[in-house]
């Protein structure tokens, strides 16, 4: 494995379950000249700084698995900064990363099922909902049925939380909760050491500040997935 890579940080998680924050805040921590001047919109991608193309998503995850590339070739042939030091990526992710368990993988989550499910929904709805014909998420829900906005996204964060679970006692993982609920960054300290943290506490404040989350939209939702991760996950 090429030495560079071996000194950054790849963020696996569910979209919508803060990966991007993570690395904002990781950044803040290890990069001396970070500055930070509030997020655009309710995300925190306006200050996402990925050190490769191709690397990010489910879809550049299938395409991965086709190009019959070791994961160092496909790395090096897509570095786009340098000056980098995370990349985020979508928890299918860590598929690739168990075999190549000496690099910086971490697995960001919400330790809240419906909040996790809410924010997704918040953050990318227009973006699952053009995708869903696509891939896996292919539900063959019909458009027409009365509940197919609800169905069609408790079918995929349930999908992509079969996926956090098989990986999460496979590499660190921290939980976004305490560090968005109060400030606890116990957990983050583990991963970085902790520099400034009147930084992280203006980054927390500007992105709760922006969150408008409707946590009444999936009444049905808790009580399933209580009983679904039991039943298939002894969770």
């Amino acid at each position: 494995m090429n030495e560079l890579l071996l000194r950054k940080y790849f963020i696996c998680y569910i979209p919508g379950s803060m990966g991007s924050l993570l690395s904002v805040l990781m950044r803040s921590q290890i990069e001396k000249n970070f500055s930070f001047y509030f997020f655009k919109d309710d995300t925190a991608h306006s200050y996402i700084k990925n050190i490769f193309t191709n690397t990010h998503n489910y879809p550049d995850y299938l395409n991965f698995k086709k190009n019959n590339l070791t994961l160092d070739e496909h790395l090096i042939r897509n570095i786009k900064n340098n000056d980098s030091n995370f990349q985020t990526c979508d928890i299918n992710w860590c598929e690739v990363f168990l075999k190549n368990k000496n690099l910086n993988c971490i697995i960001c989550y919400i330790d809240d099922p419906t909040l996790k499910l809410e924010m997704l929904y918040s953050k990318l709805k227009d973006n699952v909902l053009s995708n869903v014909d696509n891939h896996k998420m292919n539900f063959n829900i019909n458009k027409t049925h009365k509940n197919y906005e609800n169905i069609i996204f408790i079918k995929t964060i349930t999908w992509w939380m079969n996926q956090e679970v098989k990986y999460m006692k496979e590499f660190p993982s921290i939980n976004m909760l305490p560090i968005i609920q109060k400030k606890d960054y116990s957990q983050l300290e583990k991963l970085c050491t902790l520099t400034n943290t009147a930084m992280l506490d203006t980054i927390i404040n500007d992105y709760n500040s922006r969150q408008n989350i409707n946590l009444n939209k999936f009444t049905e939702f808790p009580k399933f997935i209580k009983k679904y991760l039991k039943i298939h996950h002894n969770v």
